[in-house]
């Protein structure tokens, strides 16, 4: 259990300190062609249960996230080397550095570290075959919106980080937003979070701020447990921002989900399938793809989250119907996901687990526990009824008939006996 759990704060989200670079960050192209591969393929994936969760083959007659940009802003995404980001034809990803070309994250002097955005963009945006089906027949996986277009930034140097190395830049990442915004962009997926005491933090909320002001919906990882301690985690925290807890396969907020933290809905985030950077080999066909491993972490569950966004926007378009407003995608999140087994608000769910049907329907659930939960709440115990002796009732009851009974033969004694009076003085008068 300790294993599993540091795995996940380690894969789980890139929570690390950051500072202010002074230097502008130049947008330039990015070659992920040079990303570092530590694999050379996977014998047999496993399946991805989170598809199953959220009904994914049900959302996906809907929508696709076709016609949608999202911008994942992270360490960089390995594009080149998987047919799951290359299969489209109209060039799906866009690829960026803010970073100046520099490398040495995780000890490769040459080479990108692109594992984490990897990750990050396979879940959101990782394509299907034309037919509909997986692109790789061993197995069901892709993103939550397998036709959305994505911008990939490379903005952090390191997936992991021990807290020992220098600290990675945040003027990049800030940077990076406003590019996305400027060139389109409906929705950015940040999986990354920094404490309010960094420097740059008010640059970082001033473009945060400008993104949600132009109608970009910003999606952002909660946090994971133990890694900022007390400290508020950002850009979750900022206003306007939709911040995603993680969710296990018991439906439960899962103990790598930062406990307590600003959370408005949870996503599937434990024990999750993406992709690692690869090598396509044309001999060896799928199976030179590279999958990762499970993985945990609110990094892994805030992808999921902007991809059911980018559905939800590409639906609303498609019925001619106006844009949601950023506040207005998140109150719906909230309001059609589903409650957590405890209180709302769950302390790493939030408002509960999103459901992709109801947010794009915009049908709101019934506040009841999820029975699938396994810390849901006991029932109550509700008291026997309690007895009621009725027998004064009915003794009411039945003086009342009585009352009413001897007032009518009152009534009709009134009016009978007058009559019959009458009747007998008439009979009795002389005959003239």
């Amino acid at each position: 259990m300790i294993r599993r759990w540091l795995a996940g704060v380690v894969a789980g989200a890139l929570l690390f300190a950051q500072t202010a670079v002074p230097a502008s960050a130049a947008v330039i192209p990015f070659d992920p062609t040079a990303c570092h591969v530590a694999a050379q393929g996977t014998a047999q994936p496993r399946e991805s249960w989170h598809l199953q969760r959220l009904q994914m083959d049900r959302v996906w007659h809907l929508a696709t996230g076709r016609g949608v940009t999202v911008a994942v802003i992270d360490t960089g995404t390995a594009t080149a080397g998987s047919m799951y980001l290359q299969e489209a034809a109209d060039k799906r990803f866009t690829t960026y550095d803010v970073l100046d070309g520099r490398t040495g994250g995780n000890g490769q002097e040459t080479e990108f570290d692109c594992l984490h955005g990897t990750r990050v963009t396979a879940l959101l945006a990782a394509g299907r075959s034309v037919d509909g089906r997986p692109v790789d027949g061993r197995v069901e996986f892709s993103g939550i919106a397998p036709d959305a277009r994505v911008l990939a930034y490379r903005t952090l140097l390191a997936s992991e980080h021990d807290g020992e190395e220098e600290p990675q830049p945040l003027y990049p990442t800030t940077e990076a937003v406003i590019d996305a915004v400027q060139r389109g962009a409906h929705v950015i997926n940040l999986s990354q979070v920094v404490p309010g005491t960094v420097d740059g933090i008010e640059e970082f909320q001033a473009a945060i701020q400008y993104a949600v002001r132009e109608g970009v919906i910003v999606v952002a990882a909660a946090g994971n447990t133990g890694q900022l301690g007390t400290q508020r985690a950002y850009p979750a925290s900022f206003d306007g921002v939709i911040s995603v807890g993680a969710s296990n396969r018991q439906d439960a907020g899962d103990e790598v989900s930062q406990f307590g933290a600003k959370v408005d809905v949870g996503a599937p985030g434990a024990e999750l399938i993406s992709l690692d950077p690869s090598r396509y080999d044309p001999s060896r066909g799928m199976e030179s793809q590279v999958y990762s491993q499970p993985i945990s972490g609110t990094s892994f569950a805030a992808p999921i989250v902007s991809g059911v966004v980018a559905l939800m926007i590409e639906q609303r378009a498609r019925e001619g119907l106006p844009p949601l407003r950023p506040d207005e995608v998140k109150q719906r999140l909230v309001e059609t996901a589903d409650p957590p087994a405890a209180a709302v608000p769950d302390p790493r769910l939030g408002a509960g687990i999103i459901n992709p049907l109801r947010a794009m329907s915009g049908e709101v659930p019934q506040l009841a526990p999820n029975e699938q939960a396994d810390n849901r709440v006991p029932p109550h115990s509700y008291p026997p009824p309690m007895q009621v002796d009725e027998t004064p009732a009915t003794i009411g009851i039945i003086m009342g008939i009585s009352a009413v009974l001897v007032t009518l033969l009152g009534l009709v004694a009134a009016i009978a006996i007058p009559a019959a009076r009458r009747n007998s003085r008439a009979t009795r008068r002389p005959v003239q």
